[in-house]
């Protein structure tokens, strides 16, 4: 899975030291609940998509509202992410 940071896989933070391998993958983290979140929103992504792997996801914007880009299969679906004290609050994804 590719995704789009050099720093915290989910909040793009650079401090920390944090790992988690999620998808075959060892992932810098800030935090292990930038960790669970992310590990979350993957989980939520494939139950959405049916998937089992995803093949890129890129987030932008900021630490509360994400916008959320997933490539599976050469296929881009779009949608956003809102994540309030630790937790996942709104998820949507659309082709």
């Amino acid at each position: 899975m590719k995704i789009n940071t050099e720093g915290c896989a989910l909040c793009d933070s650079t401090w920390g030291n944090y790992w988690r391998e999620i998808e075959d993958q060892k992932l810098f983290f800030c935090c292990h609940i930038c960790a669970d979140l992310f590990e979350n929103l993957i989980d939520q992504i494939k139950k959405k998509l049916g998937c089992n792997l995803i093949d890129e996801i890129q987030l932008e914007g900021n630490s509360k509202k994400r916008k959320i880009f997933v490539t599976l299969n050469s296929m881009i679906y779009s949608g956003e992410v809102s994540i309030r004290f630790g937790k996942i609050v709104e998820f949507n994804l659309t082709k």
